[in-house]
């Protein structure tokens, strides 16, 4: 576990700062209007991995608690050449379903779309197995690569002072493209050797969709929750205003790969893990993660004060960028805590459930809110408020499963939420760094013991 935390922490320690690079650089090299079309691209990207069907889902839940040497190979070898050509199938009908866009630009970012749809369901298969067979030193270096080269392109436009839209897409689709050659080849056990024949195969790679569409449509719906709204937006709303929108939609996002990548380590841990301790280490995860959101959520004050100073056509998102990092902390429980304990308890249907009906009160509350206000702060309290709500059915069905004392919320998760939002508030950022600086401090003064003890537990478990 120790090992695993600090590859996991270290890439993606990376990550953020590239991320951080990424997302402050390119507003400046592409202006707002460039970098919604960006937006655009990445939006739709980021949906691709429902049109794996549950493929990779089920193999982690099949295969999650096995080490990469007990891994049926040649079941696996034939099942993931069907899946492969069966993304190159749906990435050309999507292809010719994208020519009916009647924008030239978007026309453009829907066709590196289709491109990337093999390219993203291979990566994600290759990703899974290595998280499912607890292989994350390998997992952490081929997790940034794509990054790296990005950013590097990125760079260098910024320097030379060139650069559009469709250049960045064109990097970015090269560097997943190299990156899946690279994992390709570090996984070549599950591409080289014996397979089994085409009716096997075929029947494997159904199997593992059957297991895991649950997961998958699950994770849709949560997803949706607040991509929704960019729907919405996007196809409603000037290019501009949608610009804005997903640049501090992707603020955030900066800290939550960060809790999604943590949430890799801790499924394959408890997955290994005797039932009897799924209680404590329930409890002790969820109080951990607690202390570790409040804590993340720092990055905002630096954000602020590179928008309020250098990206000036950005500066409407300031409205509802408080709210906008309420997301992070019921994303990061989900994330930490709620999803993995669904998977190891084999309630994909209830997880299924739950994300089903919190989606259907996102969707009416965002739906009549947007055309009766017409405002995004307003649809944005919604999304938080439907988030929080998906976290709480969650959690107390999980306790209830778990036989753990049902209460909700927490004093201390109340408390820092409110003292955050004040604190971001604040119409000085300088203050409201300080103040939230002056909550932390006291935090660390106080709880440091506590701290230390709960991570000494869970990872002596």
């Amino acid at each position: 576990m120790k090992k695993n935390l600090v590859y996991t922490l270290s890439s993606q320690g990376v990550s953020i700062i590239l991320g951080i690079l990424k997302v402050l650089i390119l507003p400046f090299i592409l202006g707002i209007e460039e970098f919604g079309y960006w937006q655009v691209y990445l939006l739709y990207v980021g949906y691709l991995g429902i049109l794996s069907f549950g493929f990779n889902d089920g193999i982690m839940l099949k295969y999650g608690s096995l080490n990469n040497n007990q891994l049926p190979k040649p079941l696996l070898r034939s099942s993931i050449q069907i899946f492969f050509f069966f993304q190159l199938f749906i990435g050309s009908l999507i292809g010719v379903i994208f020519l009916l866009e009647t924008n030239p630009n978007k026309l453009f970012a829907f066709f590196f779309v289709a491109i990337n749809i093999p390219i993203v369901g291979l990566t994600g298969v290759l990703n899974y197995i290595l998280q499912s067979t607890n292989q994350l030193k390998k997992f952490s270096i081929l997790f940034i690569i794509d990054k790296v080269i990005v950013i590097i392109a990125i760079l260098i436009m910024w320097k030379l002072n060139v650069g559009n839209f469709q250049m960045i897409i064109l990097f970015d689709t090269v560097s997943k493209a190299i990156a899946l050659f690279i994992m390709m080849y570090y996984c070549r056990d599950l591409f080289k050797g014996k397979k089994v024949k085409f009716n096997e195969g075929y029947l494997e790679f159904k199997q593992s969709i059957l297991v895991g569409i649950k997961v998958m449509v699950s994770n849709f719906l949560s997803m949706l929750i607040l991509g929704y709204s960019m729907f919405l937006i996007e196809r409603s709303r000037g290019i501009e205003e949608f610009s804005v929108y997903s640049f501090s939609i992707t603020t955030t996002n900066l800290i939550l790969v960060f809790s999604t990548a943590l949430g890799t380590v801790i499924f394959p841990f408890i997955s290994r893990r005797s039932e009897d301790l799924n209680k404590e280490i329930f409890s002790i995860i969820s109080k951990l993660s607690s202390f570790a959101i409040i804590f993340l959520y720092i990055i905002y004050f630096p954000i602020r004060f590179i928008i309020e100073t250098f990206l000036i056509e950005f500066q409407a998102a300031l409205t509802y960028l408080p709210f906008i990092y309420l997301f992070i902390f019921s994303q990061s429980k989900m994330q930490l805590l709620i999803n993995p304990y669904y998977k190891r308890l084999r309630e994909e249907t209830e997880m299924l459930y739950a994300n089903l009906k919190v989606f259907i009160v996102s969707f009416l509350l965002v739906s009549v809110t947007f055309i009766i206000y017409k405002s995004i702060l307003i649809v944005v309290v919604c999304i938080a408020l439907s988030m929080f709500l998906r976290l709480i059915l969650s959690e107390l069905y999980l306790k209830k499963k778990l036989d753990i004392q049902k209460n909700i919320f927490s004093l201390f998760d109340i408390i820092s939420i409110l003292v955050f939002l004040i604190c971001a508030s604040q119409p000085d950022v300088y203050i409201g760094f300080l103040l939230y600086m002056l909550f932390l401090t006291i935090l660390i003064i106080y709880k440091k013991e506590r701290i230390i003890s709960l991570y000494k537990q869970v990872t002596n478990s």
